[in-house]
């Protein structure tokens, strides 16, 4: 190889070195060659065909082992070519083993030169990789969804303090039947709710309603009374309440129901 490119450098025929060169050591195929010498970049090769012998012999020197590879972090994708020469593919087996998180994919039927010959199969594979990178991330990452921020209740019943006393927090849930309704009550600490399933309607004492749904969190008022009904479908709501020690969740009216 480096006596029949010689001669070729040396004669100034670039275009047959840098074809001897791909062939030989890089191991192209003839048509991976003949898609190559209609890119941009043959042009450039041609240019630095005198170079290649001592940049071969430099790369013989490399000692690549895994500590070159330490400081990658991110998943990386490394592709190879189901014909390429068998140093390429082994090459490029042992550099996956020394890479963490390391995926190593085949391009069926290409050799070394995919760039120019599958380039949209290059793309396809690249862009696979991408997405389940990001599906992966995503499956792993905590996800943070704030449901309610509100100064004011589900009617409009600003909030002016928290009650006096030890803090005390209490979750309750509740579940609640079809056609069901809570009695009239008033509560004296705020509190939010969060309903897991059904639907819930909300009534004050004015005639204000608002139905929540699954999925919906919503503040509850306070000093305003009110009370809450179900219709065909029943309810489970997680409320919580910011209180105080001995002061009640909820305090009933003893309105009687409509």
């Amino acid at each position: 190889m480096a006596r029949g490119r010689g001669v070729a450098v040396e004669s100034g025929d670039n275009d047959a070195a840098i074809k001897i060169g791909s062939r030989r050591v890089v191991g192209l195929s003839e048509d991976e060659i003949e898609a190559a010498r209609h890119s941009p970049q043959w042009q450039q090769q041609q240019s630095l065909a005198a170079t290649w012998p001592r940049e071969l012999a430099c790369l013989d020197t490399l000692d690549v082992g895994p500590s070159v590879f330490a400081d990658i972090t991110v998943p990386t994708l490394l592709l190879r070519g189901t014909e390429s020469p068998k140093w390429l593919r082994e090459t490029t087996a042992r550099t996956a083993q020394m890479i963490p998180e390391t995926e190593l994919g085949e391009l069926a039927g290409q050799g070394h030169g995919a760039t120019e010959t599958a380039p949209q199969l290059l793309a396809d594979k690249v862009r696979q990789f991408v997405d389940r990178t990001r599906k992966a991330k995503r499956s792993t990452e905590p996800i943070t969804d704030i449901k309610l921020q509100a100064d004011k209740s589900w009617n409009g019943t600003e909030y002016r303090s928290y009650p006096p006393g030890p803090v005390e927090l209490t979750v309750v849930r509740y579940s609640i039947p079809p056609h069901s309704s809570l009695p009239w009550h008033t509560h004296i600490a705020p509190n939010t709710a969060f309903v897991m399933s059904g639907s819930l309607t909300l009534l004050n004492i004015d005639g204000v309603t608002h139905t929540f749904h699954a999925g919906d969190a919503f503040a509850e008022s306070v000093g305003d009374e009110h009370r809450g009904y179900t219709e065909d479908e029943g309810a489970e709501v997680v409320c919580t309440y910011a209180g105080a020690a001995d002061v009640p969740l909820s305090i009933p009216t003893g309105r009687a129901l409509d």
